[in-house]
């Protein structure tokens, strides 16, 4: 009986080992399909300046690049905080596009950081989204090329662009922020960098002196560019603009 009794536990230990293995491996991959954007994050946006340049194209597609930069903040103060998908740099519309993440677990850490009353809710776009583009204003003296405007204001300038458009979308425990930002041209002999800066905006003026809560490049000048494809997805949403403002 005892032999009979070792056997039963045995067996009931391999079916829980096989059970406990298929459960963790099964949460990996629900882990791994799940956490990419939302389909409504991934084709470009489109406003009246994407269009122009789509009908003014010999080819009906969009030349767009982006470059592989890293992509979450990691400092000591925000490591895991924000991250950025999506990055489209489109030279003939004069545009930048990029998509925003954060998990819910941010907004917990904002809260806590900024000794907020309560967690702000998901759906509240608590968040001011800028595009900080730094301009060599001495292109023959390439030793200042890696200082900051505020290093060296005789040497390098730095303009900000706010958001044109903004459209969001939430998955699992994560919110997402998709943005055009117009007017964003890349001079490969003068544009130093192209800068991502997060600031809590929370029903308060936003200091854009003070340091950005998240800030990830998006272009350097001495990285490399990299092709974006122009997808079937993005013609469609640039078709599906012209037809509900009339124009195709």
């Amino acid at each position: 009986m005892a032999k009979r009794g070792w056997r039963i536990a045995g067996r009931i230990l391999k079916y829980f080992g096989i059970v406990l293995v298929f459960s963790v491996t099964g949460f990996i991959l629900w882990r791994m399909f799940s956490s990419g954007d939302p389909a409504s994050m991934k084709p470009i946006m489109v406003n009246k300046n994407t269009v122009a340049a789509y009908d003014a194209s010999e080819n009906g597609s969009l030349y767009m690049f982006y470059q592989g930069q890293n992509d979450i903040t990691r400092g000591e103060k925000n490591a895991g905080y924000f991250s950025v998908s999506q990055v489209a740099f489109i030279p003939e519309a004069h545009q930048l596009q990029f998509v925003v993440r954060y998990n819910n677990s941010t907004l917990r850490s904002v809260a806590s950081d900024l000794g907020l009353s309560e967690v702000p809710d998901r759906d509240a776009d608590i968040f001011d989204v800028t595009v900080a583009i730094s301009t060599d204003l001495t292109p023959d003296d390439p030793t200042d090329n890696d200082l900051s405007a505020k290093e060296n204001p005789n040497g390098v300038m730095e303009t900000r662009y706010h958001p044109s458009e903004m459209k969001k979308d939430k998955k699992n425990v994560y919110n997402y922020r998709k943005f055009i930002f117009d007017g964003i041209d890349i001079d490969e002999k003068l544009t130093l960098a192209v800068y991502l800066d997060i600031r809590y905006a929370g029903g308060r003026e936003v200091n854009y002196d003070e340091e950005a809560m998240g800030t990830l490049c998006l272009y350097d000048y001495a990285s490399k560019n990299r092709t974006r494809a122009f997808s079937s997805a993005d013609r469609d949403a640039i078709l599906s603009y012209k037809k509900e403002n009339g124009e195709g």
